[in-house]
Protein backbone atom coordinates (compact mmCIF):
# COMPACT_ATOMS: atom_id res chain seq x y z
CA UNK A 1 0.00 0.00 0.00
CA UNK A 2 3.06 2.61 -0.26
CA UNK A 3 4.67 3.58 -3.39
CA UNK A 4 8.33 2.60 -4.48
CA UNK A 5 9.51 5.72 -3.55
CA UNK A 6 8.72 5.34 0.56
CA UNK A 7 10.53 1.69 0.17
CA UNK A 8 13.20 3.03 -1.37
CA UNK A 9 13.88 6.59 0.11
CA UNK A 10 11.77 6.22 3.20
CA UNK A 11 9.48 8.90 1.92
CA UNK A 12 7.69 10.46 -0.80
CA UNK A 13 7.03 13.96 -1.68
CA UNK A 14 3.45 13.02 -3.16
CA UNK A 15 2.44 11.26 0.68
CA UNK A 16 4.05 14.08 2.22
CA UNK A 17 1.68 16.38 0.89
CA UNK A 18 -1.19 14.67 1.51
CA UNK A 19 -1.64 13.32 -2.59
CA UNK A 20 -1.82 9.68 -3.58
CA UNK A 21 1.42 8.29 -4.66
CA UNK A 22 0.92 4.92 -7.23
CA UNK A 23 4.43 4.49 -8.06
CA UNK A 24 5.01 1.00 -7.92
CA UNK A 25 2.02 -0.33 -7.21
CA UNK A 26 1.12 -3.75 -8.21
CA UNK A 27 -2.81 -3.50 -7.86
CA UNK A 28 -4.37 -0.09 -9.34
CA UNK A 29 -8.13 1.15 -9.78
CA UNK A 30 -8.77 2.32 -12.99
CA UNK A 31 -12.34 2.89 -14.56
CA UNK A 32 -13.83 1.78 -17.75
CA UNK A 33 -16.43 2.66 -19.78
CA UNK A 34 -17.41 -0.82 -21.95
CA UNK A 35 -20.41 -1.29 -24.12
CA UNK A 36 -21.84 -0.16 -26.97
CA UNK A 37 -19.72 3.60 -27.04
CA UNK A 38 -20.13 5.03 -30.32
CA UNK A 39 -23.87 7.19 -29.13
CA UNK A 40 -22.08 8.26 -25.65
CA UNK A 41 -18.78 9.08 -27.14
CA UNK A 42 -19.01 13.05 -28.07
CA UNK A 43 -21.34 13.49 -24.72
CA UNK A 44 -18.06 11.51 -22.48
CA UNK A 45 -15.36 13.57 -24.40
CA UNK A 46 -17.30 16.74 -23.76
CA UNK A 47 -17.46 15.58 -19.98
CA UNK A 48 -13.91 14.71 -19.68
CA UNK A 49 -13.05 18.10 -20.97
CA UNK A 50 -14.94 20.32 -18.47
CA UNK A 51 -13.40 18.24 -16.27
CA UNK A 52 -9.67 17.58 -17.40
CA UNK A 53 -7.52 19.29 -19.75
CA UNK A 54 -8.18 17.17 -22.26
CA UNK A 55 -11.17 15.47 -24.51
CA UNK A 56 -8.94 12.60 -25.37
CA UNK A 57 -10.66 9.43 -24.85
CA UNK A 58 -7.87 6.76 -24.38
CA UNK A 59 -8.98 3.08 -25.40
CA UNK A 60 -8.07 0.03 -23.48
CA UNK A 61 -8.23 -3.11 -22.45
CA UNK A 62 -7.54 -5.88 -19.46
CA UNK A 63 -8.55 -9.45 -18.56
CA UNK A 64 -10.76 -9.31 -15.39
CA UNK A 65 -9.77 -11.75 -12.36
CA UNK A 66 -11.99 -14.13 -13.79
CA UNK A 67 -10.21 -14.18 -17.17
CA UNK A 68 -12.96 -12.45 -19.12
CA UNK A 69 -11.48 -9.88 -21.51
CA UNK A 70 -13.00 -6.27 -21.84
CA UNK A 71 -12.16 -3.44 -24.41
CA UNK A 72 -13.62 0.31 -23.51
CA UNK A 73 -12.64 3.81 -22.56
CA UNK A 74 -10.39 4.93 -19.50
CA UNK A 75 -12.33 7.26 -17.24
CA UNK A 76 -9.91 9.25 -14.92
CA UNK A 77 -10.51 9.07 -11.25
CA UNK A 78 -11.66 12.92 -11.13
CA UNK A 79 -13.96 12.19 -14.11
CA UNK A 80 -16.28 9.20 -13.02
CA UNK A 81 -19.09 10.56 -10.98
CA UNK A 82 -19.95 13.76 -13.84
CA UNK A 83 -19.76 11.00 -16.55
CA UNK A 84 -22.35 8.79 -14.58
CA UNK A 85 -24.27 11.69 -14.17
CA UNK A 86 -24.01 12.36 -17.67
CA UNK A 87 -25.14 8.89 -18.66
CA UNK A 88 -28.21 9.04 -16.26
CA UNK A 89 -29.10 12.25 -18.09
CA UNK A 90 -28.99 10.77 -21.47
CA UNK A 91 -30.96 7.29 -20.02
CA UNK A 92 -33.84 9.34 -18.78
CA UNK A 93 -33.67 11.56 -22.08
CA UNK A 94 -34.01 8.34 -24.56
CA UNK A 95 -36.84 7.17 -21.76
CA UNK A 96 -38.73 10.41 -22.45
CA UNK A 97 -38.29 10.07 -26.07
CA UNK A 98 -39.66 6.26 -26.02
CA UNK A 99 -42.90 7.19 -23.80
CA UNK A 100 -43.47 10.29 -26.10
CA UNK A 101 -43.64 7.85 -28.98
CA UNK A 102 -46.04 5.51 -26.94
CA UNK A 103 -48.11 7.81 -25.96
CA UNK A 104 -47.48 7.31 -22.32
CA UNK A 105 -47.91 9.79 -20.01
CA UNK A 106 -43.97 11.51 -19.80
CA UNK A 107 -42.64 12.44 -16.21
CA UNK A 108 -40.88 15.55 -16.10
Amino acid sequence: THCSHSAWNRHCRLAQEGKDCLQGLRLRHHYMLCGALLRVWGRIAAVMADVSSSSYLQIVRLKTKDRKKQVGIKIPEGCVRRVLQELRLMDADVKRRQARALGCPVPP
